[in-house]
């Protein structure tokens, strides 16, 4: 796999349960109306054509009742994949696989009568996916109002409540990665900046798979940074060298804008190589040589790996692709206008070649250390560059007073652990919360920690908050060798956010 796309997939089914399937399992408890069969082979069977995968576990195990429908043109490709000789027998394979709808390619519309006459007990399948298809439909209301009324475009496209709401989302995902001797807000002297790097003007800041999304409505660095504080001056520079002697020299601040272009992340573009292009990491060197203070603004739409350039890096927020707002959302973290609250949903590596690389990886006999003979890379540092759940705000906020509510957990009782976050600074903001639990010892490898719950916390500002978290018996499960939903009975560890001791330990 190692993060190909379209790649074939071979795995245990206990990996399967424990870890890929369930997000898939959670989300399916919230009744989606359609699932999609994936592109991919998964234990040598095309997803489109697998019982297995979507009769016996996506309907049996985890109760899916509605609509599935290939991806695009999945059917078609059980052809390349050399597992139909031709259309007709692809179609076959689909819907015998629990397949209801065929997206782009048309081998259902061409081969069903003839997979019927010769197969006529396919006809319930038949049936049954117009049923699901046709009820889908009456949910919707498209018998009686089967057209959008298209006036109504301008009232939902570009709205104000809609645009807030994007510059909310904006800068809630941003991430602090990095932030030297506070170097991050803006001072009230920074006045004078300098905006320099690829990315200072582009307003190609939506990420890929940005459907209808139109660039020309993004809002950029630059923009953001003059409608964010217009008492700002900011002259906007590619690169350094395009940058007038006399404006450097009245520079009070220079935001390095780097990252990703959108074209080379999401779908159908993997990548061998993580690293910044080199033209932007001599662009952060030649900052540096300013003597000025500065910080790195990225944008990109997957982890980079920043080993051989982040100790030039004072500061770095991580933007991803924020969107329709992104330049005012990004401008109000750079000045202080709100903090950084967001924290990593993966991993970053430290080079390209130590990935797939995360935080909840299995125990082994051997855990990573200064010796030669122990799971690490002899030519790298130890663990990611920056890990899971990293994240840091201007806030500074602390967490004091941890209580559980007992030792012991059981069947009919849950814990409940609480503590305090108390902000000392001007930033009113939400502070997420990680728990995460370890289990000390069981008859099956486990991971080394799991995140269990978040919470999004109100903190005032000069004020506090407290956090209640419940720990369930359902946190302590877990798939077995034999694919069973177990609990084992002994020691548990807490831990909270990236603290490295737990914060509690207690029983089952």
């Amino acid at each position: 796999m190692r993060g190909k796309d379209y790649n074939a997939v071979d795995m245990s089914m206990r990996e399967f349960f424990e870890f890929y399937g369930k997000p898939y399992e959670i989300a399916l408890q919230e009744r989606p109306k359609l699932v999609m069969s994936s592109f991919n082979s998964f234990n040598g069977v095309p997803v489109t054509a697998s019982s297995e995968m979507l009769k016996e576990i996506l309907r049996g195990q985890y109760g899916f009742e509605d609509l599935v429908i290939s991806d695009w043109g999945a059917v078609t490709e059980l052809q390349k994949h050399r597992v139909a000789r031709d259309g007709k027998e692809a179609a076959e394979l689909a819907l015998e696989a629990g397949v209801d709808i065929e997206m782009v390619s048309t081998h259902y519309l061409e081969h069903f009568e003839a997979i019927v006459a010769e197969r006529p007990e396919l006809l319930e399948d038949v049936d049954a996916a117009v049923m699901k298809v046709l009820r889908l439909k009456n949910e919707l209301g498209l018998f009686e109002n089967p057209f959008a009324d298209e006036a109504n475009e301008d009232e939902v496209i570009l709205n104000p409540v809609s645009l807030a709401l994007a510059e909310e989302a904006g800068i809630r995902s941003c991430v602090l990665l990095k932030n030297e001797n506070e170097i991050l807000p803006l001072r009230p002297e920074h006045r004078n900046i300098i905006l320099v790097g690829p990315f200072a003007r582009t307003r190609e800041l939506l990420g890929n798979w940005a459907c209808k999304g139109r660039f020309r409505d993004a809002v950029s660095l630059e923009e953001g940074l003059q409608q964010a504080d217009d008492s700002l001056s900011v002259a906007t520079f590619a690169t350094l060298e395009d940058c007038p002697k006399e404006v450097l020299d009245r520079c009070d601040y220079i935001v390095v804008a780097i990252g990703e272009y959108w074209e080379q992340s999401g779908e159908g573009h993997s990548s061998v190589k993580l690293e910044l292009e080199d033209k932007q990491k001599q662009l952060i060197q030649d900052v540096k040589k300013t003597g000025l203070p500065y910080a790195c603004v990225c944008f990109s739409g997957r982890p980079l790996a920043l080993q051989d350039i982040v100790d030039d890096m004072p500061a770095l927020l991580w933007c991803w692709y924020p969107g329709t707002r992104a330049g005012v959302a990004v401008a109000k973290l750079l000045t202080g206008q709100a903090t950084p609250t967001g924290k990593l949903t993966m991993s970053f590596p430290r080079v390209s070649a130590q990935t797939p690389i995360y935080y909840n990886e299995y125990s082994t006999g051997r855990p990573a250390n200064t010796s030669s003979y122990s799971s690490r890379y002899q030519d790298c540092e130890i663990g990611p560059l920056f890990p899971f759940g990293h994240g840091l705000t201007y806030a500074q906020a602390t967490y004091s007073d941890f209580v559980i509510s007992g030792s012991r957990i059981t069947e009919t009782e849950d814990l409940w652990v609480t503590f305090q976050i108390n902000n000392p600074s001007q930033y009113e903001y939400s502070e997420i919360v990680i728990l995460y639990i370890e289990d000390v010892v069981s008859r099956t490898v486990r991971p080394v920690r799991e995140m269990k719950a978040y919470q999004v916390v109100p903190v005032p500002a000069y004020g506090s908050a407290n956090v209640e978290m419940p720990i369930t018996l359902e946190d302590l499960r877990y798939v077995d060798a034999d694919l069973r939903k177990t609990v084992e009975p002994g020691e548990f560890r807490v831990y909270i956010n990236d603290l490295e001791h737990p914060v509690f330990a207690f029983e089952y």
